[in-house]
Protein backbone atom coordinates (compact mmCIF):
# COMPACT_ATOMS: atom_id res chain seq x y z
CA UNK A 1 0.00 0.00 0.00
CA UNK A 2 3.22 2.18 -0.12
CA UNK A 3 3.60 2.24 -3.34
CA UNK A 4 0.31 4.18 -4.07
CA UNK A 5 0.17 7.56 -4.09
CA UNK A 6 -1.19 9.52 -1.47
CA UNK A 7 -4.57 11.75 -3.09
CA UNK A 8 -6.09 14.52 -1.32
CA UNK A 9 -10.05 13.96 -2.22
CA UNK A 10 -11.38 15.85 0.77
CA UNK A 11 -11.08 19.48 -0.96
CA UNK A 12 -12.05 18.33 -4.51
CA UNK A 13 -15.29 17.49 -2.82
CA UNK A 14 -15.75 20.49 -0.63
CA UNK A 15 -15.63 22.27 -4.07
CA UNK A 16 -18.20 20.20 -5.88
CA UNK A 17 -20.45 20.77 -2.99
CA UNK A 18 -20.20 24.37 -2.92
CA UNK A 19 -20.60 24.37 -6.74
CA UNK A 20 -24.35 22.23 -6.36
CA UNK A 21 -24.73 24.47 -3.61
CA UNK A 22 -24.64 27.55 -5.36
CA UNK A 23 -27.56 26.12 -8.14
CA UNK A 24 -30.70 26.19 -6.24
CA UNK A 25 -33.38 24.25 -7.79
CA UNK A 26 -36.56 25.96 -7.67
CA UNK A 27 -39.90 23.58 -6.25
CA UNK A 28 -42.93 23.45 -8.48
CA UNK A 29 -45.28 24.68 -7.02
CA UNK A 30 -48.52 23.25 -5.80
CA UNK A 31 -51.69 23.89 -7.39
CA UNK A 32 -54.39 24.56 -5.00
CA UNK A 33 -57.58 22.29 -4.66
CA UNK A 34 -59.67 25.21 -6.04
CA UNK A 35 -57.75 25.37 -9.30
CA UNK A 36 -58.44 21.91 -9.55
CA UNK A 37 -62.06 21.57 -10.31
CA UNK A 38 -63.80 22.10 -13.53
CA UNK A 39 -66.60 24.25 -12.14
CA UNK A 40 -64.56 26.95 -11.45
CA UNK A 41 -64.32 29.64 -14.41
CA UNK A 42 -60.20 29.72 -14.91
CA UNK A 43 -59.55 33.23 -16.08
CA UNK A 44 -60.90 34.64 -12.28
CA UNK A 45 -64.51 35.55 -13.54
CA UNK A 46 -67.71 34.71 -11.75
CA UNK A 47 -69.75 31.98 -12.99
CA UNK A 48 -73.05 33.80 -14.12
CA UNK A 49 -75.61 33.19 -10.97
CA UNK A 50 -78.10 29.68 -11.99
CA UNK A 51 -81.34 31.04 -12.15
CA UNK A 52 -83.56 30.38 -9.33
CA UNK A 53 -86.27 27.33 -9.80
CA UNK A 54 -89.91 28.45 -10.12
CA UNK A 55 -92.35 27.50 -7.47
CA UNK A 56 -94.33 24.44 -8.15
CA UNK A 57 -98.30 25.66 -8.52
CA UNK A 58 -101.53 23.90 -6.81
CA UNK A 59 -102.74 21.96 -9.99
CA UNK A 60 -99.08 20.13 -10.03
CA UNK A 61 -99.17 19.62 -6.71
CA UNK A 62 -103.00 18.23 -6.21
CA UNK A 63 -101.58 16.06 -9.78
CA UNK A 64 -98.63 14.58 -8.25
CA UNK A 65 -100.42 13.95 -5.27
CA UNK A 66 -102.88 11.81 -7.29
CA UNK A 67 -100.21 9.90 -8.78
CA UNK A 68 -98.64 9.00 -5.73
CA UNK A 69 -101.76 7.78 -3.94
CA UNK A 70 -102.37 5.39 -7.91
CA UNK A 71 -98.82 4.54 -7.20
CA UNK A 72 -99.66 3.49 -3.63
CA UNK A 73 -102.42 1.36 -4.30
CA UNK A 74 -100.83 -0.33 -7.60
CA UNK A 75 -98.01 -1.52 -5.14
CA UNK A 76 -100.81 -2.47 -2.74
CA UNK A 77 -102.16 -4.88 -4.99
CA UNK A 78 -99.31 -6.12 -6.58
CA UNK A 79 -98.08 -7.07 -2.85
CA UNK A 80 -101.43 -8.84 -2.57
CA UNK A 81 -101.62 -10.76 -5.90
CA UNK A 82 -97.99 -11.89 -4.76
CA UNK A 83 -98.94 -13.19 -1.41
CA UNK A 84 -102.05 -15.26 -2.80
CA UNK A 85 -99.93 -16.80 -5.28
CA UNK A 86 -97.22 -17.86 -3.16
CA UNK A 87 -99.46 -18.63 -0.28
CA UNK A 88 -101.82 -21.15 -3.08
CA UNK A 89 -98.31 -22.45 -4.19
CA UNK A 90 -97.34 -23.37 -0.79
CA UNK A 91 -100.81 -25.21 -0.67
CA UNK A 92 -99.86 -27.01 -3.04
CA UNK A 93 -96.25 -27.76 -2.66
CA UNK A 94 -97.39 -29.57 1.00
CA UNK A 95 -100.27 -31.34 -0.70
CA UNK A 96 -97.51 -33.14 -2.99
CA UNK A 97 -95.06 -33.52 -0.30
CA UNK A 98 -98.01 -35.14 2.24
CA UNK A 99 -99.44 -37.34 -0.81
CA UNK A 100 -96.25 -38.85 -0.92
CA UNK A 101 -95.24 -39.47 2.61
CA UNK A 102 -98.63 -41.39 2.55
CA UNK A 103 -97.78 -43.64 -0.19
CA UNK A 104 -94.71 -45.11 0.07
CA UNK A 105 -93.27 -45.74 -3.16
CA UNK A 106 -94.08 -49.60 -4.28
CA UNK A 107 -91.26 -51.40 -5.88
CA UNK A 108 -91.33 -52.74 -9.34
CA UNK A 109 -91.04 -56.36 -9.05
CA UNK A 110 -88.00 -57.31 -11.14
CA UNK A 111 -88.46 -59.35 -14.13
CA UNK A 112 -86.67 -62.85 -13.44
CA UNK A 113 -84.27 -63.47 -16.02
CA UNK A 114 -84.36 -66.17 -18.53
CA UNK A 115 -83.14 -69.50 -18.26
CA UNK A 116 -79.57 -69.78 -20.34
CA UNK A 117 -79.59 -73.30 -21.56
CA UNK A 118 -75.73 -74.46 -20.97
CA UNK A 119 -73.74 -75.31 -23.70
CA UNK A 120 -70.46 -77.12 -23.77
CA UNK A 121 -67.09 -75.10 -24.27
CA UNK A 122 -66.96 -76.87 -27.40
CA UNK A 123 -70.38 -75.48 -28.70
CA UNK A 124 -69.47 -72.41 -27.62
CA UNK A 125 -66.18 -72.31 -29.53
CA UNK A 126 -67.83 -73.49 -32.51
CA UNK A 127 -70.73 -70.96 -32.64
CA UNK A 128 -68.02 -68.12 -31.79
CA UNK A 129 -65.82 -69.50 -34.76
CA UNK A 130 -69.17 -69.52 -36.97
CA UNK A 131 -69.84 -65.63 -36.30
CA UNK A 132 -66.15 -64.75 -37.18
CA UNK A 133 -66.30 -66.60 -40.14
CA UNK A 134 -69.55 -64.97 -41.55
CA UNK A 135 -67.89 -61.50 -40.23
CA UNK A 136 -65.09 -62.03 -42.02
CA UNK A 137 -66.34 -63.10 -44.93
CA UNK A 138 -69.03 -59.51 -44.88
CA UNK A 139 -65.65 -57.60 -44.61
CA UNK A 140 -64.10 -58.77 -47.34
CA UNK A 141 -66.90 -58.34 -49.83
CA UNK A 142 -67.32 -55.02 -48.28
CA UNK A 143 -63.51 -54.59 -48.96
CA UNK A 144 -63.82 -55.53 -52.10
CA UNK A 145 -66.53 -53.37 -53.36
CA UNK A 146 -65.02 -50.05 -51.67
CA UNK A 147 -61.97 -51.18 -53.66
CA UNK A 148 -63.91 -51.03 -56.88
CA UNK A 149 -65.57 -47.45 -55.94
CA UNK A 150 -62.55 -46.13 -55.54
CA UNK A 151 -61.21 -47.11 -58.69
CA UNK A 152 -64.19 -45.52 -60.19
CA UNK A 153 -63.55 -42.29 -58.46
CA UNK A 154 -60.05 -42.14 -59.71
CA UNK A 155 -61.12 -42.36 -63.57
CA UNK A 156 -63.83 -39.67 -62.59
CA UNK A 157 -60.95 -37.60 -61.35
CA UNK A 158 -58.45 -37.79 -64.00
CA UNK A 159 -58.78 -35.51 -66.49
CA UNK A 160 -59.51 -35.80 -69.95
CA UNK A 161 -56.64 -36.19 -72.48
CA UNK A 162 -55.62 -32.65 -74.03
CA UNK A 163 -56.31 -32.44 -77.57
CA UNK A 164 -53.83 -32.87 -80.24
CA UNK A 165 -52.44 -29.42 -81.62
CA UNK A 166 -53.41 -28.33 -84.79
CA UNK A 167 -50.30 -27.42 -87.19
CA UNK A 168 -49.84 -23.74 -87.59
CA UNK A 169 -51.17 -22.62 -90.96
CA UNK A 170 -48.30 -21.98 -93.61
CA UNK A 171 -47.52 -18.33 -94.94
CA UNK A 172 -47.43 -18.43 -98.83
CA UNK A 173 -46.53 -15.14 -99.25
CA UNK A 174 -44.95 -12.16 -97.06
CA UNK A 175 -47.69 -9.74 -96.31
CA UNK A 176 -47.30 -6.30 -98.54
CA UNK A 177 -47.48 -2.65 -96.32
CA UNK A 178 -49.31 -0.71 -98.97
CA UNK A 179 -47.62 2.79 -97.31
CA UNK A 180 -43.79 1.42 -97.32
CA UNK A 181 -43.10 3.37 -100.40
CA UNK A 182 -44.30 7.01 -98.59
CA UNK A 183 -41.53 6.70 -96.48
CA UNK A 184 -38.78 5.15 -99.45
CA UNK A 185 -37.85 8.52 -101.08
Amino acid sequence: MDALPELDIQEDLEELDDEVAEEVVKEPSVAQPEDIFAGKPTNGKQAPPKPKKRPVSEKQRAHLDRIRVKALESKAEKQRLKKETQEKFQAEHEARKSAKKEAPPKPKPEPEPEPIPEVSTAAKEQSHFITFMENMGRFQTMKHEHRLSAEARVKDLQPPPKPKPKPAPEILRVPHNPYQDAFDW
